[in-house]
């Protein structure tokens, strides 16, 4: 009576606690969560943050007192760029580094709406890097593990787009409203959209193909076309060899 006591409080056990013994985090699960981490998708979208006071806020030179106080009735709000990672169900979590911040901050799906995380970058006039990393979550077999890494790069608002200059070179990447790469601190940014006006360059700032052939030295003509020059002095050497050789030949016919 005893053993068989003993046999069913050991199979009592063995049902209470198979249920807490997690599966293994085998290739197979791996390779689920990894494509549900791929499925992570990032944008981006200029848009408005919180709404500034009168005192971040800077009315036009010239204005009545009047016409500030009808200005300050205006809600102005600060730009910002909205940045969305979708797709982030209750298997993942995401990390995300901040460059301009320096800051890498772990956001959970309860964090999101729906899966959607939207995050606000206020730095809407400097060039901003994302790296964002998806792991599983402890909702898994295979909790805390990196399955994919993707990157995203928030452009820098161009004030001199506005300037007048700008007009008839939209197209210019130095007149775009939005630049994705810091312009050489060196150009000089009116000579170039002259330039552009001009046909000289295009909208890159490259200089197009006929400008390139005004601008060869010598040395890069030489360079260019050193075959032919080789070729040509070779046969102008052979025949002038040649004709001396002839002419010596005659002359020593005649004596």
């Amino acid at each position: 009576m005893n053993s068989l006591k003993k046999v069913l409080v050991v199979l009592i056990s063995f049902l209470i606690a198979s249920p807490l013994v997690k599966a293994e985090c085998d290739a197979t699960e791996e390779n689920r969560l990894r494509s549900l981490a791929i499925n992570v998708k990032t944008s981006y979208e200029p848009g408005q943050g919180e709404e500034l006071s009168h005192e971040d806020f800077n009315p036009p030179s010239g204005l009545t007192e009047e016409e500030i106080e009808e200005l300050y009735k205006i809600p102005v709000y600060k730009s910002v760029y909205h940045v969305y990672i979708t797709n982030i169900t209750e298997e993942l979590y995401v990390t995300v580094y901040d460059e301009i911040q320096d800051k890498t901050t772990t956001y959970q799906y309860s964090d999101t709406d729906k899966g959607t995380l939207v995050i606000d970058q206020e730095e809407f006039e400097m060039i901003d890097h994302f790296t964002i990393t998806v792991y599983s979550s402890d909702k898994t077999q295979c909790p805390d593990t990196k399955l994919y890494t993707t990157y995203l790069t928030t452009p820098k608002y161009n004030q001199l787009s506005n300037y007048a200059i700008c007009e008839g070179a939209e197209e210019f990447y130095l007149c775009h409203e939005y630049l994705s790469v810091e312009p050489n601190a060196s150009d000089d940014f009116e000579t170039l959209v002259e330039n552009f006006k001009a046909g000289k360059i295009d909208k890159s700032g490259e200089k197009k193909e006929d400008e390139k052939a005004k601008s060869k030295t010598f040395g890069d003509l030489i360079k260019e076309y050193k075959v032919i020059i080789i070729g040509v002095s070779a046969f102008v050497i052979i025949v002038g060899a040649t004709v001396i050789i002839v002419v010596k030949k005659k002359r020593g016919n005649r004596v």
